[in-house]
């Protein structure tokens, strides 16, 4: 009797160890495992690099917490870049300070601007805001797909399966809201900055300029040549591509009778799973609910 009572907690304490050994790995699953670290200059190329990804690499996001255009590298982020397989900007001026510290830490640069159409503004520059149309957005997905395989082959399955999704979803927003806007397109609007020219002119719709092309504010006399074509065209909205609106915007649209609409620039915020597209599509629905109203109402 003794004896077997002896060999029960004995057996007891042998199951006890290999479920405490075995849950012991799971919670340290990933401990010394290194994932491929990958940097990135901005917001929207993180996102997209995140869908496409998601959990087989590890995002280095040299702009976390603030703009695009001006950004104070973190000495943490500095030590992991120097580490990372690669750095993903766009291509163009915007983000040109990441390039040149790619460059110094002796990084592949990957320019995502180079499989996304070049759009040619009416400044004639290149609008490098590719992240806000559908065909933009499409290349930088393509870029970065490429970029992923070439660094882990062995994951192009899973790559190119995330890619299709993420591609498929874009083209069915492209598809439901081209479809929207067809009665619209003769609804004239501005813009405080050009960033969305590329989704306006995708779109078919009546763009009729913005106060800022590029990083440049219109002349005096572009100012006046604007106020009359608002005349003409009895245009009545303005969309702000911006979180803030500044006094220039207010005073002109108070002067003006304009009615002032925000857009998402996309430009900060959290790194998660469909916030692309949900803030993408709420652009697209701000736009379209804002056209409609005007077109009822005129």
């Amino acid at each position: 009797m003794f004896r077997k009572i002896f060999y029960f907690l004995i057996l007891v304490v042998v199951v006890l160890g290999v479920l405490a050994v075995v849950f012991s790995f799971k919670g340290k699953k990933n401990v010394g495992l290194s994932l491929p670290k990958v940097g990135v200059s901005i917001y929207p190329l993180a996102l997209v690099l995140n869908e496409l990804a998601k959990d087989k690499i590890e995002i280095i996001f040299l702009a976390e917490n603030q703009g695009v255009h001006e950004v104070t590298l973190k000495p943490k982020i500095a030590k992991s870049l120097s580490e990372a397989k690669g750095l993903l900007v766009t291509g163009y001026e915007i983000d040109v300070w990441a390039e040149r510290l790619g460059e110094n830490l002796g990084l592949r640069i990957v320019r995502v601007n180079e499989k996304a159409p070049k759009i040619l503004t009416k400044e004639g520059y290149f609008n490098p805001h590719i992240w806000l149309s559908f065909s933009g957005l499409k290349g930088v997905a393509e870029s970065i797909l490429s970029f992923l395989i070439s660094i882990d082959e062995a994951n192009r399955e899973f790559y190119e399966e995330n890619y299709d999704r993420f591609i498929n979803e874009i083209s069915l927003l492209e598809k439901e809201y081209k479809e929207k806007f067809k009665e619209l397109q003769n609804i004239p609007f501005l813009s405080y900055h050009d960033a969305f020219e590329p989704l306006f002119l995708e779109l078919g719709l009546n763009y009729k300029g913005s106060l800022v092309i590029g990083e440049r504010s219109l002349m005096p006399q572009e100012v006046t040549k604007l106020q009359e074509e608002i005349k003409k065209s009895k245009i009545k909205i303005i969309f702000n591509d911006s979180y803030e609106t500044s006094p220039k915007l207010l005073n002109f649209a108070k002067e003006n009778d304009l009615d002032i609409k925000f857009l998402d620039p996309i430009e900060n915020g959290k790194i998660e799973k469909g916030e692309l597209l949900r803030i993408f599509k709420n652009n697209l629905e701000t736009i379209y609910q804002t056209l409609k109203n005007e077109s009822i109402g005129s």
